[in-house]
């Protein structure tokens, strides 16, 4: 059962722009907030915001606690 599984904590950055891989990157072993994200990646606001948001409707992350944000294992 496992093994056909794999490992939970691999993702694939197949099909993810150079933005969403430094979000999802930033976003590893523990949530983030924004401000961290924003730090981590040099992404404006703005655009940390809106790749947010397209990676919780892909189901790559999603947001815990006001504006902390998670990976999906």
């Amino acid at each position: 059962f496992i093994s056909k599984i794999g490992n939970p904590k691999q993702l694939s950055f197949e099909n993810l722009d150079e933005n969403e891989v430094k979000i999802l990157e930033a976003v590893t072993v523990e949530a983030q907030n924004v401000d961290a994200i924003i730090n981590m990646t040099s992404i404006s606001l703005e655009n940390v915001l809106s790749y947010l948001t397209m990676m919780e409707l892909k189901g790559i992350i999603k947001k815990v606690n006001g504006d902390y944000y998670e990976r999906v294992r």
